[in-house]
């Protein structure tokens, strides 16, 4: 059957229906003709198959039948078919995992270089949450990202915009909540000399200005 260009697309006349459809619903033939597409459509083929199985109700039961017998006589082919499955289908899940890998990490750099404020904000929350439980109560990004804004992205305590952490200004250890209202922004050196003191820097900053 030759293939006419008809309706700005690809296509042919089914040799059954003999209705024009696009390349796309014909099949490919059996490896002895491969590469050549079938004369008849797959609609043509789907309604085939269905008539034929209707009437020959008992072939599918008998092919299943016929396949569990030989499954019992030779189960060494059977296992062996399954280890060589099993193989491939572990290379392939290894393959897109390492793609998907690499996708999800450049993505994740488009990401971060596009929202630094807020990549920088979840990296502190995540750093802050190692330490207790994961149902516990905490502030969120966009409430560490409040904070920050609101002292101009300066430590409390010395005033320099360095890489700021989030503190607590009552020590978890003397009962202080991970909530935002008890968190306050501190660079590194700060956070690290303040130790588990209660001092509050927020109220020396609000007085100083």
């Amino acid at each position: 059957m030759d293939i006419v260009q008809l309706s700005m697309f690809d296509g042919k006349v089914c040799s059954k229906c003999g209705e024009f459809k696009p390349l796309t619903r014909y099949r490919l033939h059996t490896p002895r003709n491969a590469g050549k597409l079938r004369n008849d459509c797959m609609d043509c083929q789907a309604a085939y198959t269905k008539a034929w199985r209707e009437s020959h109700p008992g072939h599918q039961e008998r092919k299943n039948e016929q396949q569990r017998r030989l499954i019992a006589l030779h189960p060494e082919r059977r296992e062996k078919k399954n280890a060589r499955s099993r193989i491939q289908r572990r290379e392939a899940y290894h393959a897109d995992v390492e793609q998907a890998r690499s996708k999800n990490k450049e993505l994740m750099r488009q990401w971060r270089r596009k929202n630094p404020e807020l990549s920088r904000a979840y990296s502190a929350v995540c750093r802050a949450r190692k330490r207790f439980p994961i149902d516990a109560p905490f502030f969120t990004a966009d409430e560490w990202i409040a904070l920050c804004r609101k002292y101009n992205y300066q430590c409390v305590c010395c005033r320099r915009e360095l890489g700021l952490s989030p503190d607590h200004v009552v020590p978890v250890t003397k009962g202080g909540t991970n909530t935002i209202d008890n968190i306050q922004p501190l660079c590194v050196y700060c956070n690290m000399g303040k130790g588990v003191s209660d001092r509050d820097y927020r109220i020396e900053w609000e007085l100083s200005e």
